[in-house]
């Protein structure tokens, strides 16, 4: 399936914004499970809206809309 993200880039997305990869289970053959970390002491909240600038959707769309 094509607009599915493979796990290495929802890993990179979550790192950018200061989360940690703890755990990866793979549960073929079509999901995954991707579990994360946040220091607290990097955390922020709400986060400010440019830590998302580098994210890249192209493709993407929501289920039941027109394009």
């Amino acid at each position: 399936m094509e607009i599915r993200p493979k796990p290495e880039m929802i890993i990179n997305w979550a790192v950018k914004i200061g989360f940690k990869l703890e755990k990866q289970v793979e549960l073929l053959p079509y999901h995954y499970g991707l579990i994360f970390k946040k220091d607290l002491k990097f955390s922020a909240f709400p986060l400010p809206l440019s830590c998302f600038d580098k994210l890249s959707f192209s493709g993407l769309t929501a289920p039941n809309t027109t394009v």
